[in-house]
C-alpha cells in the first residue's frame, strides 16, 4: 500500500506541473485524481473478494473474457483516437478495452496453468494457452495497437516461465515467435509502426518524422540533470517539444522537472511495489494464487520496461503507458483492480 500511495502522489504532482501552461485549469490533474478515487473503491473491493472461489470455479473466468471480447469489438464502432480504435467513448469518459483483457488473461492463465504445470512441456498445453489470447490479439492488431499485443506477448512468456518450461521447449518457443514475428510484420503492422522500430535501430533514420519522439525524450532526461528544472519549469514539456509527456514519454518529464533524484525516486518506488507482489507469491499456498501474483509482477515489468526503455531508446516506441502513473482510467482502474487481488492473496494468506 505504501508504494501505491507514493506512486499515486508522483503520478498527481507530476500531471499538475505539467498542466501548469498548457491547462491551467488543471483539468487531467482533476480526472486523473477522479480515477484514482474509482481505482481505490476497485482495490478495496477485489481485496476484499475471495479469489478462492475462482480455484473452484471457472464460469466467473470465461464470463469475463466473453465480456472483454465483446468490448473489444465495440471499439471499431467508436471514434479513432491516435491513429487506432483501441477506445470505447461514452460521453466524457475513454475505456480501453484491452486493459481489462489483461487482467482477465492473467486470470485465465494462473487458473490454466495451476492445473497444468506439471505437464507444460506438453505441446497441447502450451498451443491450448495460445488460443486463450489469439482471438483477441487478431482484434487488436487490427486496431491497431502494437504496444498492448507486445505486452501481451511477454505476459503469456512470463507465465509460462514461471510454470515450469524447460529450456529445451522455451527453445522451441522461441523460434516459433520468430516466425510469428516474421508474419506479423508482413501482414499486420502499419507503415508507422515499421517507422518506430526503423528508427529504433537506426536513431537518425527520421529526426523529423519517426525519430522526433525518442529524440525530444533524450533531450529532455538529459537537461533534467541531478535535482531537474523544477515542477511546471521542464522547457521540453511545458512548451510541447515532448509529445505524449502525460502519457508516453511522462518519464522523460519526470526526468526532465524532477533530475535524476526524481527519476530514482520513480523505480525506487515502483521496484519496491513488484518486491512486495514477489513476496505475496513467494509465501502463499497454492498455484493459482503463486502463479497470479508472479503474473501481476511480470505484468507491471512489462510495462514499465516497454516505457521506460522506449523514453532512453533501449526498445522501439510502442505507445505503452507507465502504470499508475501515466496519465488514464482505464490503465489506472485495471491496475488497481490487479493490486486489489494480489491484497486479498495477502490477506487470505495470513
Amino acid at each position: 500500500m505504501l508504494a501505491l500511495f507514493l506512486l499515486m502522489a508522483l503520478s498527481a504532482v507530476t500531471l499538475g506541473g505539467f498542466s501548469y501552461r498548457d491547462n491551467p485549469q488543471f483539468v487531467h490533474l482533476y480526472k486523473q485524481l477522479t480515477w484514482f478515487l474509482i481505482g481505490l473503491a476497485a482495490f478495496f473491493f477485489f481485496s476484499r473478494f475471495d479469489y478462492r472461489i475462482l480455484i473452484s470455479h471457472t464460469w466467473p473466468i470465461l464470463a469475463a473474457y466473453a465480456f472483454s471480447i465483446v468490448l473489444l469489438l465495440l471499439t471499431f464502432a467508436g471514434p479513432e483516437i491516435r491513429g487506432a480504435h483501441a477506445w470505447i467513448v461514452l460521453g466524457p469518459l475513454q475505456f480501453q478495452p484491452v486493459e481489462l483483457l489483461k487482467f482477465v488473461l492473467l486470470l485465465a492463465w494462473a487458473k490454466y496453468f495451476s492445473r497444468r504445470h506439471v505437464e507444460i512441456a506438453l505441446a497441447r498445453n502450451l498451443f491450448g494457452s495460445v488460443l486463450f489470447a489469439a482471438v483477441p490479439a487478431i482484434i487488436i492488431a487490427r486496431q491497431p495497437d502494437l504496444g498492448s499485443i507486445v505486452i501481451l506477448v511477454f505476459l503469456w512468456l512470463v507465465m509460462v516461465l514461471v510454470s515450469g518450461i524447460t529450456i529445451k521447449h522455451l527453445a522451441i518457443v522461441g523460434v516459433a515467435l520468430c516466425v510469428l514475428s516474421f508474419i506479423f510484420w508482413h501482414g499486420f503492422l502499419q507503415e508507422y509502426q515499421k517507422e518506430r522500430i526503423l528508427s529504433f535501430l537506426f536513431p537518425m533514420y527520421d529526426p523529423l518524422g519517426a525519430s522526433y519522439n525518442i529524440i525530444q525524450s533524450k533531450i529532455a532526461i538529459g537537461s533534467g540533470g541531478f535535482l531537474g528544472k523544477g515542477v511546471g519549469k521542464g522547457t521540453q514539456v511545458q512548451y510541447g517539444f515532448l509529445p505524449e509527456a502525460k502519457t508516453d514519454f511522462i518519464f522523460a518529464g519526470i526526468a526532465e522537472e524532477w533530475g535524476l533524484v526524481g527519476a530514482l525516486f520513480l523505480i525506487g518506488a515502483f521496484g519496491f511495489m513488484i518486491y512486495r507482489i514477489l513476496v505475496i507469491a513467494y509465501f502463499t499456498g497454492d498455484n493459482f494464487s503463486k502463479l497470479f501474483c508472479l503474473g501481476a509482477a511480470g505484468l507491471f515489468m512489462i510495462q514499465f520496461f516497454l516505457n521506460v526503455g522506449s523514453n532512453i531508446g533501449l526498445v522501439p516506441v510502442t505507445g505503452v503507458t507507465l502504470p499508475l502513473i501515466s496519465y488514464g482510467g482505464s490503465s489506472i482502474l485495471i491496475s488497481m483492480a490487479i493490486l486489489g487481488v494480489v491484497q486479498s492473496v495477502a490477506t487470505r494468506m495470513r
